[in-house]
């Protein structure tokens, strides 16, 4: 599954609703889990962040992957980090 969208790919998505949602695996993915500020995100395509909503630093961790062409993948349940990401995700839904 290719996000090509213009001139750009789609780098930020976001579906919010549950705690957890089943993502496509895009290239070398991983799966976030614990506190992603730790991760070492390098070396992978795709990045999949369940439970966003316990993340502070969300926003912060999506833009350092897409200033570094890495695809991330956001899950999780509405609150102010996850609002936060609406600003500049690429596709931002929410599901209730």
């Amino acid at each position: 599954m290719v996000y090509f969208v213009g001139h750009y790919y789609e780098m930020i998505h976001v579906l919010l609703g549950r705690k957890a949602y089943e993502w496509p695996r895009v290239g070398r993915t991983l799966l976030a889990e614990g506190d992603i500020m730790l991760l070492n995100y390098q070396g992978y395509d795709t990045i999949i962040v369940n439970n966003a909503h316990t993340q502070p630093n969300i926003a912060v961790f999506a833009r350092l992957c897409s200033r570094r062409n890495i695809r991330v993948m956001v899950g999780g349940l509405v609150n102010k980090y996850t609002m936060e990401l609406a600003g500049f995700a690429d596709t931002f839904k929410k599901r209730l």
